[in-house]
């Protein structure tokens, strides 16, 4: 029987960044368009979530904005897999220390806020995503309104544990 695990939801407001300079201002950063089909999709399964109020544990959220797909989040949630497929780990913390804003810093996203979902098991988008609407942490992340753009990546490799390692990355810019 295949597992899969799901993670406690990590996310960082605006006040984990006050000792983090932008890179760039939100003006310089480009508003940016899936650059291809399956990014089209991953980005469509999370604002079809989002057009849905939903109970996220005990809280209620009501149905929000769409996100738009960032290609500096996707970098960082790529990276972010590797690392867990790779080094044969399920964290939010990274093998080398690293947290998600260390993640998102890295790839010149100047941000106001993030927060990452992890899953690790099957590789259908579909099921990482029923797995974190089912979790009230990663579900809060996928229905906050103060995320305004996300980025997705999944590694496969035969010789880890989960095989699969998904990470969803959401931000919003300064």
């Amino acid at each position: 029987m295949t597992r899969f695990v799901a993670a406690i939801l990590l996310v960082f407001g605006c006040t984990a960044c006050d000792s983090l300079s932008p890179v760039e201002s939100a003006d310089q950063q480009e508003q940016e368009e899936p650059a291809s089909p399956s990014e089209l999709y991953l980005v469509s399964l999370v604002n079809v979530a989002r057009t849905i109020a939903r109970s996220c544990g005990a809280s209620q959220h009501a149905a929000t904005s769409p996100v738009s797909w960032n290609s500096k989040l996707e970098t960082a949630a790529q990276s972010h897999s590797e690392d867990m497929a790779f080094e044969d780990f399920f964290s939010h913390t990274g093998s080398d220390g690293s947290t998600v804003a260390n993640r998102v810093t890295a790839t010149a996203y100047s941000w106001r806020t993030v927060g990452e979902n992890i899953y690790a098991g099957f590789t259908e988008a579909e099921r990482a995503m029923t797995a974190w609407l089912d979790s009230p942490g990663h579900c809060r992340n996928i229905m906050d309104p103060d995320f305004k753009e996300v980025g997705m990546a999944v590694v496969v490799s035969s010789t880890s544990t989960y095989q699969a390692y998904w990470t969803q990355v959401f931000g919003a810019q300064r």
